[in-house]
């Protein structure tokens, strides 16, 4: 796992007057006191965690009470936590590549954190599959639980089966910050035809709709806002990801997200919601359709 020591730059080169300096002579000098911190680090300090980095697992239905946090020399205020939540308080620690690592937060400034604070929460994690095979993940040579903590900004994915039969019969997924900011779009049933049917709301909603590309019966949504651009995509079996919708939409902490179902004129719609998932952004291209 230590990559970065796999190769020691062990000398650099000094300059002259008015030398012209190519790339890999700035590159050398920089890596040279860069590799010495990281094996000042891992040979002299050590490796491992220092101190703090004390994981809680907060199930709001059980422990309604965390929802509040007392903050030295100010009053009680609410944490906006709606999920259970994974807390960690601030610490100091030592990779095996000799990284400095602790708990960061953003400021205003977009090239500055801020290590000022004693907790951070995570709201979004899953579990987590070793695919290396890191031995001290390893009891008995099988792999101990672990959770992995990923990004507020959210992706979402969602396998939707129904059977629509009359006007506005219509499952989906939404996604909202609040009454004024969400959208919602899935299969919906007008004019006699089930549609590829979207509401986006931004203030004001407006509504899209254009021929399902295959059987609506069974359709899987993906959905992820990445700085400010909600993406949207369709796929009819899982692996094909076609996309559906492109629009701004509010930066955010966090946002709402689930299914959706509805049978405005009737009852006795059924529909079958599985394979959930939220998960970081995948980050690839927007014309990348896997």
């Amino acid at each position: 796992m230590n990559a970065k020591l796999d190769n020691i730059t062990t000398q650099y080169r000094k300059f002259n007057e008015n030398q012209a300096l190519t790339e890999g002579q700035l590159n050398e000098f920089i890596d040279y006191f860069e590799d010495q911190d990281r094996l000042s680090r891992t040979r002299l300090s050590g490796v491992g965690v220092v101190c703090g980095f004390q994981s809680t697992y907060i199930d709001f239905v059980l422990q309604p009470d965390s929802v509040m946090e007392k903050k030295s020399g100010s009053e009680d205020r609410e944490i906006d936590l709606n999920f259970n939540t994974i807390a960690i308080t601030q610490g100091a620690g030592v990779t095996t590549d000799g990284d400095l690592i602790t708990l960061r937060q953003k400021t205003d400034k977009e090239a500055e954190v801020t290590i000022d604070f004693t907790t951070n929460t995570y709201k979004y994690f899953r579990n987590y599959t070793d695919k290396v095979g890191y031995k001290h993940f390893l009891i008995g040579g099988k792999q101990i639980p672990l959770l992995e903590l990923i990004t507020q900004e959210e992706y979402t994915q969602l396998k939707i089966q129904g059977d629509y039969a009359h006007l506005y019969d219509q499952a989906g997924l939404m996604v909202r910050l609040d009454e004024r900011h969400w959208i919602k779009i899935g299969a919906e049933v007008s004019d006699g035809t089930t549609l590829l049917s979207s509401v986006l709301t931004v203030g004001q909603s407006d509504w899209a709709t254009g021929s399902f590309p295959g059987d609506p019966s069974e359709f899987w949504i993906r959905a992820s806002v990445t700085h400010g651009v909600l993406r949207v995509q369709v796929s009819l079996d899982g692996r094909h990801w076609p996309l559906v919708r492109l629009a701004s939409f509010p930066i955010a902490a966090s946002y709402q997200v689930g299914p959706f179902s509805c049978t405005p004129e009737r009852g006795g719609l059924e529909v079958v919601f599985s394979e959930f998932q939220i998960s970081a952004p995948n980050g690839k291209a927007l014309h990348d359709l896997s």
